[in-house]
This record gives C-alpha cells, structure tokens and sequence, in this order.
C-alpha cells in the first residue's frame, strides 16, 4: 500500500515512514534505514523518522552511536512521546556511560511530568544500579501518577478496566524486584 502511495505522492514524508516500518517488519532493515534518510531529506523535522531510524540502528544494527545520535534528532524535533527518551537512555546505559542515561531519564521527567511510565522506567534503572531506596521513591510516583490515569480516564469500562490490570502488573513487578512481597502478593491478585 505504501509503495503505491509513493508512486502517486513521491513527496509524502508519512508513507515514506510508514515504507520504512513495513520493510523493517520483513527483515529488510537495510531498505528501511534508506528509506527512511529520504524521510529525512523530504522533513527534516518530523520527529518519527529520526525516531525509527534509531531503533533500527539500536535493535537491529546494534550501532550505538548511530541511535544516539536519531534518538537526540528526535528529541530535538520536539518528539511528542517519551519513547525517544527511553530509548536514547537505553543506549547509554549499553554504552555503560550512566550519568548521560540518569540525565536523559531526569530531561524525560522535566518533558513529560505526568507520565507514569518516566517514572517508573527511571525506578527502574536506579534499582539496576543497586539503588533500590531511591527506586522506591521513583515507583511510588509512578504508581501515584498511574492511579491518578486510572481516576481521570473516561473511557469505557472495558478499556479501564484492561488499563487498570496493566498498571496493577507492573507495581506488583515492581513490588517483587524490591522484594516488598506483602505489596507484591495482593498486587499480583488484583492483576488476576
């Protein structure tokens, strides 16, 4: 569908990305990273391509300063997700350069304040670091945000309810890495 797309709309950045993922799905991460340089050329400042382009540099190429470097064009492009910011601190953490993966985990809080899931990722790698007593602190925000979500959702039951078990599954992990495993029990019961 996206290669008939480009015939009709050669310039269209979107179906370029789009051609990118779809080449990326069948392994022709190669084709994918090409296609999505000509995103690039066509809109230097959509966010997505630059994304995308990271994560196959990341996760297939394992190219490290590559990712880096699409991950931070991604921030830069004003990316309105966190993913980026996950994922360029993943990166950092592979690299084993800690500072810059704390520091790009601290700008994704300051970027996005509400997310649970900054939060809960930075508790994370904190906890990784045999940090576990700041962890707690990075999770209990975490979960106080995700219960703030669940307060303040209007959707419907059936989708509240799906988004109340997933949110209940990743305090009970939380509570269960801490060892915390009077938290952890009843957690993983309301998960079920």
């Amino acid at each position: 569908i996206s290669l008939k797309g480009i015939k009709k709309y050669p310039d269209s950045n979107q179906l370029l990305v789009n051609l990118a993922v779809a080449y990326a799905d069948n392994n022709q991460v190669d084709k994918a990273i090409e296609t999505l340089k000509k995103a690039i050329k066509i809109n230097p400042n959509d966010s997505s391509a630059y994304y995308n382009l990271g994560n196959y540099y990341f996760v297939r190429k394992k190219d490290l300063k590559n990712a880096e470097k699409n991950y931070q064009l991604a921030i830069e492009k004003k990316s309105l997700s966190h993913a980026p910011y996950l994922n360029l601190a993943s990166v950092y953490r592979d690299m084993g350069d800690h500072n810059k993966m704390f520091e790009t985990m601290l700008t994704l809080i300051k970027a996005f304040p509400n997310s649970y899931e900054a939060y809960y990722n930075l508790a994370d790698f904190y906890f990784s670091e045999g940090q576990k007593e700041v962890a707690i602190t990075y999770f209990e925000k975490s979960f106080e945000l995700m219960d703030k979500e669940i307060q303040q959702s209007k959707n419907d039951s059936y989708i509240l309810n799906k988004e109340k078990s997933k949110k209940s599954l990743l305090k009970a992990q939380a509570y269960q890495m801490l060892e915390l495993y009077d938290k952890a029990v009843p957690t993983f019961q309301t998960y079920l």
